[in-house]
């Protein structure tokens, strides 16, 4: 159960940290300016707080139906997942990254949760670890991107399209 957990935070987290390194495909893409795209990272960090917010609640208030509720996020974040790459529309790009990051917020909620309601009052490491397992994730997106492309792109063409 510990390695799926971990497993599920790191790739949560990769599909989340995704949109930073490629904003300027999305850019080609959608054939707007970067400060149009750059508006999916507000949309989803606010996606993402009320996904944590309203999920801590739920969670809270039904401990039966916690790991349907995971689940059930889980699969709203594969839906969006699947169908995000193929939006042709950028308002429809903005509302499933919106219902997107929801669900990674609830899930990174739900898998604290977890932890704690697993492991009770020696879930201390295993939480640590979780919050570890946040930083692989970055990690690996950041390497991913690294290649063929110049991370110092984002600020010239910002500084360019004024």
């Amino acid at each position: 159960n510990l390695t799926k957990l971990f497993h599920l935070i790191i790739f949560v987290g990769i599909q989340g940290a995704i949109f930073g390194p490629t904003l300027l495909d999305m850019q080609d893409i959608y054939k707007t300016k970067i400060k149009y795209i750059i508006l999916v990272i507000i949309v989803n960090a606010v996606g993402s707080v009320i996904g944590a917010f309203s999920s801590g609640l739920l969670l809270d208030k039904c401990p039966k139906w916690r790991y349907f509720i995971l689940f059930g996020c889980t699969c709203l974040l594969g839906l969006c997942t699947a169908i995000l790459p193929h939006m042709i529309y950028i308002w429809a790009f903005f509302m499933v990254s919106i219902v997107c990051s929801f669900a990674c917020g609830a899930l990174d909620t739900g898998g604290n949760v977890l932890c704690l309601d697993t492991w009770k009052d020696a879930s201390g490491p295993y939480l640590h670890s979780i919050h570890f397992s946040f930083a692989v994730k970055y990690l690996c997106c950041i390497f991913s991107f690294l290649g063929d492309k110049n991370p110092l792109r984002v600020t010239i063409i910002l500084e360019d399209d004024n």
